[in-house]
């Protein structure tokens, strides 16, 4: 029941935080070992408009935030 009720208040903590500035535009590495936490820190980000990857070890981390830059880059010289 806690969980509930903390994805309710994250929901209008959110809708309050979007009248504000949108995260439409933005894409994160989120790196949380906690499941719990970062299901409800996804659930936010994702909420307000981002784009979240989302991984539990460092390693892993490094192996997406690289992919994500390689991405970007790619993405970028593609439109040019």
């Amino acid at each position: 029941m806690e969980y509930d009720s903390g994805r309710e208040n994250a929901t209008r903590e959110t809708q309050t935080i979007l009248t504000r500035q949108p995260l439409t535009d933005v894409r994160m590495l989120l790196i949380e070992d906690e499941i719990d936490i970062a299901d409800l820190v996804l659930f936010i980000l994702k909420e307000a408009g981002a784009d979240v990857v989302w991984t539990m070890r460092a390693v892993q981390a490094l192996e997406r935030f690289n992919s994500m830059l390689f991405f970007r880059f790619r993405s970028e010289s593609d439109r040019n």
